[in-house]
């Protein structure tokens, strides 16, 4: 399937996938992904990624299969009284999820569940590396958003920031880019700790000699540069004004990101 339509599918319902454990059946949760209207979007995609163990079955219970469940892991099993039951549904949420369980019923938030791959070596690393580049195997090391902002904009990073396109493509939070925005030749993110203290590099290289070596310094000139020229975008947008939605509490650290 192209990228492309694997996304607009994903955009118009959720996906199921095989997760084996003994004598647990499940369904795919059939919600919108999206509701909006495409004339309201504002085309910014925020991917919040959460580093860490999660036990899904005690997150997203399958309460059809609970019996089963029960015998496969009595000392960890939720109570039947402690989980959130959805609407029209055979799943629940544990119990802490009332906002994500309101959101669901509401239409504004969508499950993908058993999300997986053949044969699994249960390697953290390796569902990770699957996760990042959608992909399984050996196929390069480019992510999937990566691939997709190569497919339209094939020349990054020569040429920009230009009068067109004058922000970063992308922006992690965080003192590592993101691999699910690699492209081939570059990574379309930009890094950002905090970005209200974002600050220029210098560079004084403005002559480069016929090497290999002059190549690759060449090439790290060009992204100081424009690391540079995206700080001042960033900068300007962040000095606009206090965005921080007021439906959170003010030390929410999910919500001043």
């Amino acid at each position: 399937m192209k990228r492309r339509d694997f996304i607009r599918k994903a955009g118009l319902s959720a996906l199921g996938l095989p997760f084996v454990v003994k004598d647990v059946s499940y369904q795919t949760v059939l919600k919108p992904l999206f509701s909006i209207d495409k004339a309201a979007e504002d085309k910014v995609l925020v991917i919040v990624r959460l580093n860490g163990g999660n036990d899904g079955l005690n997150t997203v219970i399958p309460l059809d299969s609970y019996d089963n469940l029960a015998l496969q892991r009595p000392n960890i099993i939720l109570p039947k009284s402690s989980i959130l039951k959805l609407e029209d549904s055979t799943i629940g949420f544990h119990g802490t999820m009332s906002g994500m369980r309101n959101m669901y019923n509401d239409g504004k938030l969508s499950i993908i569940q058993n999300v997986g791959y053949e044969n699994q070596n249960r390697s953290h690393f390796k569902s990770s590396d699957i996760w990042s580049r959608g992909l399984i195997g050996n196929n390069g090391a480019s992510g999937w958003m990566g691939r997709l902002l190569d497919q339209d904009y094939p020349n990054f990073p020569d040429d920009y920031p230009n009068d067109e396109f004058k922000d970063p493509f992308a922006i992690s939070v965080g003192s590592q880019v993101s691999p699910t925005c690699q492209g081939l030749n570059s990574n379309f993110s930009m890094s950002v700790i905090d970005p209200s203290k974002v600050s220029q590099l210098s560079t004084s290289v403005t002559n480069f000699e016929n090497s290999t070596y002059g190549d690759k310094l060449k090439f790290i000139s060009l992204i100081i540069n424009q690391s540079n020229s995206y700080s001042l975008q960033i900068e300007a947008a962040i000095n606009k004004g206090n965005t921080l939605s007021t439906l959170y509490d003010a030390e929410n650290i999910l919500a001043k990101k």
